[in-house]
């Protein structure tokens, strides 16, 4: 749990324009975002919002619930927030963590973008997000927002475990 923490609190430094990832979570059938997605949002436009040179990848696919893929759900409520629509890209095919990282990798290098990467998700998914921009050729940083406190211990179990998995399968 340490290292999970730590991860989480690895900040990109004052004046740093990385390229923000927004991890895709999930999209209610209305098409506005999850309680999470909105907090990963929130993390992207205040880091956005500070930092006016800087990009985004919006990452994330659809699943048979959700009516628009993650990434759209992502850019729509950016730039209706008022980040202009010129300062996102769209990784819309990804279903994982992994596939997240990696698409949005090959977002980054076709179009130029900086690989330090501010990786907006919560906390407690920071360290395994950080390990697979890493294997991507990425350097991440944590834009973490925090989870529903009565959600958090059963996050961090979830998290611990596929670290666990990730580490017996050779991918740590």
């Amino acid at each position: 749990l340490g290292k999970m923490a730590s991860a989480a609190l690895h900040h990109p430094a004052d004046g740093q324009d990385c390229t923000v990832v927004v991890l895709g979570c999930q999209v209610f059938p209305d098409g506005h975002p999850s309680l999470m997605l909105r907090g990963r949002i929130n993390a992207a436009y205040d880091y956005l919002s500070a930092h006016p040179n800087a990009v985004c990848v919006a990452s994330g696919g659809m699943d048979d619930s959700e009516p628009i893929t993650e990434a759209q759900c992502i850019r729509d409520t950016l730039v209706s927030m008022g980040i202009d629509p010129g300062r996102i890209y769209l990784e819309d095919s990804s279903t994982s963590t992994e596939e997240n990282l990696a698409f949005s990798a090959e977002v980054i290098r076709r179009e130029g973008l900086p690989t330090e990467v501010a990786i907006a998700s919560d906390n407690f998914h920071q360290l395994r997000a950080g390990v697979w921009a890493e294997k991507d050729g990425l350097t991440p940083y944590s834009l973490g927002c925090a989870s529903i406190w009565m959600l958090g211990p059963g996050y961090w179990a979830r998290e611990a475990a596929a670290l666990l998995y990730m580490g017996a399968t050779g991918a740590l």
